[in-house]
């Protein structure tokens, strides 16, 4: 009786270790997401989208792939309801000037 109630005990402090180990350890990640978010806040954002779709993947297929076709649609829509811009010139803008923008220069330099 004695016997089995040392075993018994010793596999309580055994799990009592392992349970403070893993709260250890998910402190740990959960203070390098904290940190990742500060120092590089896109990508961090970005995985935890990707994990959560992953995560949703697993859970239930069926949603993940409605709320993937949801969204593809909205992006496909949104393209095609915006309104055509000019396209940014990544020159000194010599080749192409708006109109009004002819005497700029000469005011700014006096």
């Amino acid at each position: 009786m004695k016997k089995g109630l040392g075993t018994l005990l010793a596999l309580c402090v055994v799990f009592a270790v392992l349970r403070m180990a893993a709260v250890a350890l998910a402190l740990a990640l959960g203070l390098a997401v904290v940190v990742a978010l500060i120092t590089r806040p896109r990508e961090t954002l970005s995985f935890l989208g990707t994990l959560g779709l992953v995560i949703l993947a697993n859970a239930r297929p069926l949603a993940c792939i409605i709320t993937l076709g949801v969204v593809g649609v909205a992006v496909v829509a949104a393209g095609a309801l915006r309104k055509e811009r000019h396209p940014l010139l990544l020159t000194d803008g010599s080749k192409r000037r708006p109109p009004d923008a002819e005497g700029l220069d000469r005011d700014l330099l006096g």
